[in-house]
């Protein structure tokens, strides 16, 4: 089999750069692996894979196991690693997982090859004590990973893995040891290895471009002018500008019955929605069976009391279409195509037509990448079936698709993507009134760098649709890691023009599916992610300001978009007004004691060209890699002329896409891989080059034959 990958990385008996080491191991720790269990690692794959070993020099070591991920898999754990332990383990023991590992060969621009270790149950249901991320080059790096068991195991009862399903490549993995310290150490004690993500220096350059995107896509100017009755202007006048509510959706998934228990809990749950939230999800009350089964009572009351406060909700789910989402008498008659045909439309009539008017959004279907039960018997057009009646039952809610694994986990879930491009696809073309795309955004250790989300969200964004993150949390016990990525994620996600809204999947402990991700604690105490989170929606993107008129009169500010008041004082009279504040500014204009509101575009992506960035841009081409034709997005912010072209990594010219005077906006162009003569070019790591008057960028990207 031809090999796929277009950058070395690693030659044989050279490491490109030194090996990076962690802290030494402490002392005491007893094996619960067997000896060099890595190259005893089993290797589950097939034909997707092919395991050997190497030997390995002037490393603790002297072997290693070498895996190659051949073909990109359906699942990441559908190519793993694994060995399962060989002594038991007790709950409260304090373990310390050390390995090695380096990559040799990588189908990736940036040159990454990627795994992920994980400690688990040997069997279903996979319980996982640990998980972590691992992301390398060429030179070789110790991992340290400190954890508790979540229960005992008896010896072979749980295992380690190295998840490896992801796009063509090669890793090396050495010097794997799993050490129990008992009860002689805490594992907070223990030498760890420190997750990192790229992009997450403070002085990254995507900081910068992002409080630019900011700027354009999320504020815009309002501009006060203050006269007398006569109409000249008043100086020195007070204006106090105050937000009230943001445009963009803030909120959680919130669960009816824990709202309306009456409990003292329930009050400060409650007080925190309205406090904070302009939109919420129901966690599981409108899925399929609970809506069926739970006290439609209190679910109708949770709805009301969210609409008297003007909190907008989102509908979730109305086909989980896999049988385990779906009540028990659809498997029972799956041998019967219209019984599940018209069972599923009659419980779209049932719940989308009992909740008309009083949802914002649905998810129409939910994780159709690994819930697939009822289009493997009733075909892929189905889901258009029953989009389409949504639609009917309920013509004012914003139907979506929902699913997970597209930007979280690294974001390097390529075969779980392009599943979900090509379902987006299919919905469209087949006339399906798909208007929105939920990207689940569950992480753990395992974050995905901001460029990288942005790289997705252009995907994405170029159906024209609105995008919102419907499920976004972070399940790790690196509180470091929860702080600063909550705050990158945050910022990349709110920067980018196709996003609507950010809805975490609950913020407090007491219910929440991974209580260590929630923002407070059970005992309501805000934790420090919840903090970056609160200080962004509440300060850093909020608009308060106190101006003061000048000799015309004036006064200006660049506000967030949202809800506002104005107070104007004059040294007389204070007039008072509330306003909305849109993409296209707002120009407020008092005189006397009337007061004149002019608004600018209503918020929305489709306004989103009234306020571009200043420069050129050269997006991420995408797939990448790709194989027969990728996309090649960029903006021009102005009429000028402008060249795309292809080199290879010698600097040959082979061939040019665009190569003339561009209209301002968004433009794509696309190549299919030939050169100039419309020849076939081989498999490699190509360089986009984008040119303009004052301006010149390049992006690599990879074709594999």
């Amino acid at each position: 089999m031809q090999q796929k990958f277009t950058l070395l990385i690693f030659l044989t008996g050279l490491c490109l750069y030194p090996p990076i080491y962690a802290e030494d191991i402490p002392e005491g720790g007893e094996a619960v692996l067997r000896e060099d269990a890595a190259i005893y690692m089993s290797l589950q794959g097939g034909a997707l894979a092919r395991k050997t070993v190497v030997d390995v020099e002037d490393m603790p070591f002297d072997r290693a196991v070498q895996a190659e991920t051949r073909e990109l898999a359906d699942n990441t754990w559908s190519v793993q690693l694994s060995i399962n332990t060989s002594e038991a383990v007790d709950e409260e023991d304090a373990l310390l997982a050390v390995f090695y590992a380096r990559g040799i060969e990588s189908s990736q621009e940036s040159g990454e090859v990627f795994s992920e270790f994980i400690f688990e149950t040997a069997q279903d249901p996979w319980d996982k004590s640990a998980t972590f991320p691992v992301s390398v080059v060429g030179e070789w790096k110790q991992y340290l990973i400190p954890f508790n068991p979540v229960q005992d195991y008896d010896a072979g009862g749980a295992s380690v893995k190295f998840r490896l399903g992801y796009n063509p490549q090669i890793i090396q993995i050495g010097g794997l040891e799993l050490l129990n310290y008992r009860d002689t150490m805490d594992v907070e004690d223990l030498p760890r290895t420190t997750p990192e993500y790229e992009g997450d220096d403070p002085t990254a350059p995507w900081r910068a471009r992002a409080e630019q995107m900011i700027d354009a896509y999320r504020k815009a100017d309002i501009s006060v002018l203050v006269l007398d009755e006569a109409g000249n202007p008043v100086e020195n006048a007070e204006v106090d500008i105050d937000m009230q509510e943001h445009a963009y959706k803030f909120g959680s998934a919130v669960a009816a019955r824990t709202m309306m228990s009456g409990t003292a809990d329930a009050q400060q749950y409650k007080t925190i929605i309205e406090t904070y939230f302009n939109r919420v999800v129901m966690e599981n009350d409108l899925k399929w069976s609970p809506w069926e089964n739970w006290d439609r009572a209190t679910t109708l009351g949770a709805l009301q009391w969210l609409r008297d406060r003007d909190i907008e909700i989102r509908g979730h789910c109305l086909v989980w279409p896999s049988w385990n989402h779906t009540p028990d008498d659809l498997e029972e008659h799956q041998n019967d195509p219209v019984y599940l045909e018209n069972r599923v439309l009659d419980h779209i009539e049932d719940e989308a037509g009992d909740l008309s008017g009083l949802l914002a959004d649905w998810d129409v279907i939910n994780e159709p990448y690994w819930n697939y039960d009822l289009m493997d018997i009733l075909g892929d057009e189905i889901m258009v079936d029953w989009f389409n009646k949504t639609r009917e039952m309920d013509p004012t809610a914003k139907l979506y698709l929902n699913d997970n694994n597209i930007i979280s986990g690294g974001g390097v879930d390529a075969a779980h993507q392009e599943h979900f491009l090509g379902t987006v696809q299919y919905l469209l073309d087949n006339g399906a009134p798909l208007q929105g795309l939920g990207t689940q955004c569950h992480f753990g250790t395992n974050v995905t760098p901001p460029e990288r989300i942005w790289s997705i969200l252009d995907q994405l964004a170029s159906y024209g649709l609105e995008v919102q993150a419907t499920e976004f949390d972070i399940n790790s016990q690196y509180e470091d890691l929860q702080v600063n990525y909550t705050r990158d994620f945050m910022t990349a996600y709110f920067a980018h023009p196709s996003t609507v809204g950010i809805l975490t999947w609950g913020f407090w402990a007491g219910a929440h599916w991974k209580p260590e991700a929630a923002f407070w604690d059970e005992d309501w105490n805000l934790r420090p992610h919840g903090e970056t989170w609160l200080e962004l929606i509440t300060e850093t993107w909020w608009t308060d300001e106190d101006l003061i008129t000048d000799a015309d009169g004036e006064a200006d500010v660049r506000g967030f978009l949202g809800d506002y008041t104005i107070s104007i004082q004059d040294g007389q009279d204070e007039i008072n007004a509330n306003f909305a504040h849109a993409l296209g500014g707002t120009i407020l204009t008092i005189q006397g004691n009337q007061i004149d509101i002019q608004h600018g575009a209503p918020s929305g992506i489709s306004k989103m060209n009234q306020h571009q960035p200043a420069v050129c841009i050269l997006e991420a081409g995408y797939p990448n890699p790709f194989n027969p034709e990728a996309t090649i997005p960029y903006f021009v912010p102005r009429t000028e002329s402008v060249q795309i072209a292809i080199y290879n990594t010698r600097g040959q010219l082979i061939t040019i896409l665009a190569d003339e005077e561009h209209a301002p906006g968004h433009h794509q162009v696309r190549w299919d891989g030939t050169d100039s003569s419309d020849q076939f070019v081989g498999s490699g790591l190509y360089i986009i080059r984008m040119k303009a008057e004052d301006f010149a960028a390049s992006r690599k990207i990879t074709l594999l034959r």
